[in-house]
């Protein structure tokens, strides 16, 4: 879940992005969905929301749906051309910041992934036996191209504006009933991807081993356990990363420099509140 941090910023940049290819600032597009057939609008109670075409947005006046950023009322043209221009740079500069952030966090998931199940085949071996690490050795390797096809599928994925998924052309069907079908064989879709059978090959593997091997060279748990820790390996990359983020860093000499210095608040002058302890009785 670690891609999903390559498209958000700074703890959550870590964990943004196994799920997300970069980070695109755009503006706010209040409830709005791009479907196969165009722009979906927020959908009522029950009825199905009914799609757009493209070439009637401007008709519709809805904010954010054009390429540059809406414009207010009271500017004039040369004003929200400069500001446009301005706007047009920043998202640039950000797209192509979160594009080198998301290909340095690949490569540093991968190299992570592979030192880390290194290290703990050595271990393995030193400490138990060969067997036990050649196990761990076959799980590492499995780790390493589980992440591998989980990065390929983020690449793979639409994120620009105009994308559509399988979801979101199902909620272009009319029927409600047909629309949950619609979901769900979504989302059975999804789940179905190649990196999946990663695990499922390691412990078919290991079960037609035992079946085919004698007594006494089958594996046992402890050698299944070392396959599974080195499956495991890329979660050590996940942790190693997520600790870099979330843990207290000292402050640079810039960043101090930066900060403001502290004031005192001024204060004004007050009148004498002090309650007026004279008896009147007399």
């Amino acid at each position: 879940m670690l891609l999903a941090a390559g498209r958000c910023g700074g703890a959550v940049r870590t964990i943004n992005g196994l799920f997300g290819r970069r980070q695109f600032i755009r503006p706010h597009r209040p409830h709005v969905a791009v479907g196969r057939n165009g722009v979906i609008g927020a959908r009522p109670s029950s009825p199905a929301r009914s799609a757009i075409p493209l070439a009637t947005l401007e008709d519709r006046d809805i904010a954010g749906a054009g390429d540059g950023i809406p414009r207010a009322d009271g500017i004039t043209e040369a004003q929200y051309a400069e500001y446009d221009a301005n706007y047009q740079r920043w998202l640039e500069t950000t797209r192509r910041d979160g594009a080198e952030a998301y290909e340095a966090l690949k490569t540093k998931l991968l190299k992570r992934t592979q030192r880390g199940g290194t290290f703990l085949t050595l271990y393995i071996f030193l400490v138990v036996n060969s067997v036990a690490a050649l196990c761990c050795m076959l799980g590492v390797g499995g780790s390493y191209l589980y992440l591998w096809l989980l990065i390929k599928d983020v690449d793979a994925r639409d994120v620009e504006d105009g994308g559509s998924t399988r979801v979101l052309d199902a909620e272009e069907v009319e029927s409600r009933v047909g629309r949950f079908v619609s979901k769900a064989f979504a989302g059975y879709m999804e789940a179905l991807n190649p990196r999946l059978l990663v695990p499922a090959a390691l412990a078919a593997a290991a079960w037609l081993y035992n079946q085919n091997a004698e007594p006494e060279v089958q594996l046992g748990l402890l050698e299944e356990g070392c396959l599974i820790l080195g499956f495991a390996s890329y979660k050590l990359a996940l942790g190693s990363e997520i600790w870099e983020s979330l843990k207290p860093k000292a402050k640079t000499a810039e960043e101090i420099a930066r900060e403001s210095r502290p004031m005192l608040p001024q204060l004004e002058d007050v009148e004498d509140v002090r309650p007026d302890l004279k008896d009147e009785r007399f």
